[in-house]
């Protein structure tokens, strides 16, 4: 009666308004107060709240009551969502902001400088002189955009589908074109760069599993490696990791 009334005049959909809102807010009251009556009152009787088979001529109103109760927590979670994502542009815009400004700090002329009395053995073997530079721009776009991707997977738990990088959609086309940027006027640069931190990545490597072998050594022996005897099952790591700490100087 009242509730089929009260549910004509209400929009059918989540997204309210603040007015729809507090109309439905209303509306809901108004059907739990009579619910309360009703169950009150078996409960005086049975002493005991009614089971929905008791529920005789309230049915519509318990359906109705729970129907605009998940219509206004639709509505909550739909304006939360709103909300957040608004947040979330306004931090990436922010992280943008901070990311240009740091990479105009650091932009140099990207043509590589050949002087002219060079031969073309020393054009090719000579590295540009902004290279040093175009590396440190590639690494610091490369770890905002990993930052990007972390912090949406902590806030969201999952990666960003493409749709939701648009924000930082001009870094990613930065960092491509400073990664042909350097394809072009440093490749060797670039190759050498890479062999150090493959070196860097050995040494890392062998360290950790000499400190293991160290450590599992005291634990059998009761003492620390002392002798070229204690070391023997791996002396040729302990060696390639001197040479590799000699070539990192």
């Amino acid at each position: 009666s009242s509730s089929s009334s009260s549910s004509n005049s209400l929009p059918r959909t989540n997204r309210l308004t603040s007015f729809d809102r507090r109309c439905y807010i209303t509306a809901c009251r108004t059907l739990r107060h009579q619910i309360s009556l009703f169950e009150s009152s078996f409960q005086s009787v049975h002493n005991r709240k009614p089971s929905s088979s008791e529920r005789t001529g309230m049915e519509s109103t318990y359906r109705q009551y729970g129907t605009w109760k998940r219509t206004i927590r639709s509505s909550s979670i739909i304006r939360l969502q709103g909300v957040v994502r608004g947040w979330s542009v306004r931090r990436n815009v922010k992280l943008h902001e901070d990311v240009t400004s740091k990479l105009q700090d650091m932009e140099v002329d990207s043509t590589p400088h050949r002087p002219e009395s060079n031969t073309d053995e020393k054009e090719n073997d000579t590295p540009p002189l902004n290279s040093k530079a175009l590396f440190e721009k590639k690494r610091t776009l490369k770890n905002s955009l990993k930052n990007f991707d972390v912090n949406f997977q902590k806030k969201y738990g999952r990666m960003p589908v493409k749709s939701e990088k648009e924000p930082i959609r001009h870094l990613y086309e930065e960092y491509n074109r400073c990664k042909e940027e350097i394809e072009r006027v440093g490749g060797k640069v670039e190759s050498k760069v890479s062999t150090m931190e493959q070196l860097k990545l050995e040494k890392a490597q062998l360290h950790q599993k000499l400190r293991a072998f160290e450590k599992d050594f005291v634990e059998k022996q009761g003492r620390q490696v002392s002798s070229f005897n204690d070391i023997k099952p791996v002396a040729g790591l302990y060696r390639r990791y001197k040479e590799l700490k000699k070539a990192l100087k």
